[in-house]
């Protein structure tokens, strides 16, 4: 290589351009939409049992394409490092937290994968408040952080059991079933509204757990962002997978 760039092969001098912006390809602005799309293709081609960890490895596995500088990725981020609204759960731990440097954004996820045979309304009732207790304790991490906005993001992943749970709107308290319809399946994007007065007490429980109970149930920016469901060959499923990617 000569000077300024320059190459020389046969006489011929060819001119090398290298843009500063291109030195750094690991430090790409995330997109999501392209990394849900990879986690429900692998999820899809599943045929091994399906645990809640490979759900999280699975959508790490998938956010690396995108960019493979692993010093970016913290699994199991204590909630202590936050500067949180509300301390009762500082013991806790984020599921996966991205550092955006080159965007100066933070992308913070819960994930929760509910798939079993639950019986019974109460059990399935159960089941519904534990995934509002990650949403509410994924809420209190603050919308900037240090001057970097925070992206909040739930990963839920299920099976035909809480999907027709949800969906069904039979619950006895009609209007208990209605709030978990409106959350469960929504037109994405759209604001989703939500009140749980007069929920059942087994769902209360489970859903402010983590928050000593202080019923705090007010998801201001809750929207639903993408949404996919498929039959997947793992029999860890009963009947087709459902995955839903929501923001608050």
């Amino acid at each position: 290589m000569g000077q300024n760039g320059l190459w020389r092969f046969d006489g011929k001098v060819f001119i090398l351009r290298v843009e500063k912006s291109c030195l750094s390809l690991n430090y790409r602005n995330m997109n999501i939409s392209n990394v849900f799309k990879q986690f429900c293709n692998d999820l899809q081609n599943r045929t091994r049992i399906m645990t809640e960890d490979n759900i999280r490895y699975y959508w790490f596995a998938s956010m690396l394409q995108q960019d493979n500088l692993l010093d970016n990725y913290t699994l199991e981020q204590p909630y202590a490092a936050f500067p949180l609204n509300i301390a009762t759960f500082s013991k806790e731990e984020l599921d996966l937290l991205y550092d955006d440097q080159l965007y100066n954004e933070f992308y913070c996820f819960e994930m929760k994968f509910d798939r079993g045979p639950k019986r019974t309304t109460a059990a399935k009732t159960s089941a519904a408040g534990e995934l509002f207790n990650d949403l509410q304790r994924l809420q209190q991490i603050p919308p900037t952080i240090n001057g970097k906005t925070t992206h909040r993001l739930f990963l839920y992943v299920t099976d035909d059991i809480m999907h027709n749970y949800f969906i069904s709107g039979r619950q006895q308290n009609k209007s208990f079933g209605k709030q978990l319809k409106n959350f469960y399946n929504p037109q994405i994007n759209d604001p989703i509204n939500l009140n749980f007065k007069g929920a059942p007490k087994t769902f209360l429980d489970s859903a402010n757990k983590s928050l000593n109970n202080q019923n705090l149930m007010v998801f201001p920016n809750l929207q639903l962002i993408l949404s996919r469901d498929f039959t997947c060959g793992s029999t860890s499923f009963n009947g087709d997978c459902h995955v839903r990617l929501y923001e608050i």
